[in-house]
């Protein structure tokens, strides 16, 4: 009994499509949500935003895929407007697990 209340408040993404079904590009995928959803408003991660982190390039968003994972797939937290779609979800995630490439 204990094991099935720990797995059930497991991970929010466990019934999420497997990343052997979602092979996420940044450029096409992860790149328009970050640009839509997280980078776009002074109070989020554009150019000298309150956070104080941006997520402008790629390289700003690689350095900081494991928070982008924490935070939007894992914990939901951000963005601030609300947990993001589940496909977007499942794209984030996939895209991080398979390495988080240029691609």
């Amino acid at each position: 009994m204990v094991v099935i209340i720990i797995t059930a408040g497991g991970c929010r993404y466990d019934k999420a499509a497997p990343c052997a079904t979602v092979s996420p590009s940044f450029k096409l995928d992860v790149q328009p949500i970050i640009e839509s959803k997280c980078a776009n408003s002074p109070d989020c991660h554009a150019a000298r935003g309150l956070s104080g982190v941006e997520f402008l390039t790629f390289t700003q968003i690689h350095a900081n895929a494991a928070r982008i994972r924490v935070r939007c797939v894992v914990d939901q937290t951000m963005p601030v407007a609300g947990p993001l779609p589940p496909d977007e979800i499942a794209k984030l995630r996939c895209w991080i697990d398979n390495g988080a490439q240029n691609n």
